[in-house]
């Protein structure tokens, strides 16, 4: 064993040991494994806010656009909350910077925009998980999106501006296609 895999095993364990120690001490359950374990961090360029194991801090740096918050996170937390507490929590995702792979469902225009509705490609034990996303773009500046196969997997980079169980509406969007 060279010493890049010895460092990988080791890696690795300790790894482990941060998932097992979350599940024995209840810091987080099971389904979270794969989501966010407990010492990982995720930007917000405002408010500190927590909900479960997911840590939003204020950005102190410039490192506002590395996170790793998903559709599925986001649906996870709004499906565990009571009804009473939906509307005021939901807003810790609000003002998050994201990335998302998305599919475009359907788009129209409205003034000068298009309004795009697009669904997450992610998935959960090979089944899609449907996640509506909502933005704006500039009609100028994506014309594109007239001829754009709705099965083409392209990346949405906004900024949350709300969030629900089953959608997300983004601001500040750039498409990559």
């Amino acid at each position: 064993m060279d010493i890049y895999t010895g460092a990988g095993v080791v890696i690795g364990i300790i790894v482990l040991c941060f998932i097992v120690k979350g599940l024995i001490d209840g810091t987080y359950h099971i389904s979270e494994v794969t989501l966010a374990p407990p010492f990982l961090k995720f930007s917000k360029t405002s408010n500190i806010a927590s909900s479960r194991n997911i840590i939003v801090e204020t950005n102190t740096g410039n490192h506002n656009d590395d996170l790793n918050i998903t559709p599925a996170i986001i649906h996870d937390f709004h499906s565990n909350l009571g009804p009473l507490k939906s509307d005021s929590d939901a807003k810790r995702f609000e003002e998050i910077k994201v990335s998302w792979k998305v599919k475009l469902f359907s788009a129209w225009e409205d003034k000068e925009n298009y309004v795009l509705y697009m669904t997450s490609t992610d998935q959960r034990m090979g089944v899609p998980h449907l996640f509506s996303i909502y933005c704006n773009v500039p009609i100028k500046k994506y014309p594109k999106i007239k001829v754009l196969d709705k099965n083409k997997v392209f990346t949405v980079n906004g900024i949350v501006a709300t969030t629900g169980s089953w959608e997300a509406r983004l601001r500040d969007c750039d498409l990559i296609f």
